[in-house]
């Protein structure tokens, strides 16, 4: 039972990483709400797969969780790259942010009195 269970978690973290790569990856998300709520989904799924790692070891080396690990593992360093491209995105945004406000800033005339 218990590795029927642990199989299913590593069947929904990968089923939920599939569906956020294929909603998210690439493109700016049509909404925050959306995207957090997703991310959280996916957060309780690799929470579930956290606890099932502690499970005895002979669980893991059947063959059909063996599959399910791999993609797990490979799904998780997307995920990986996907954050830091997000990140590196979200940086360079506020960086032009900044120096638009900085410009803005160097060509309003000031009052003095």
């Amino acid at each position: 039972m218990i590795t029927a269970s642990f199989l299913q978690a590593l069947r929904k973290a990968n089923a939920q990483l599939e569906l956020l790569f294929r909603r998210y990856c690439g493109v700016l998300p049509f909404g925050r709400h959306e995207e957090l709520r997703m991310l959280i989904r996916v957060e309780h799924a690799l929470r579930d797969i956290g606890l099932g790692m502690k499970l005895d070891p002979r669980v893991r080396q059947r063959p059909d969780v063996q599959r399910e690990m791999i993609l797990y593992w490979a799904n998780l360093l997307r995920l990986q790259r996907e954050l830091r491209s997000r990140e590196r995105l979200a940086l360079s945004e506020y960086r032009q942010k900044q120096l638009t406000r900085g410009r803005v800033w160097r060509t309003t005339p000031t009052m003095i009195q």
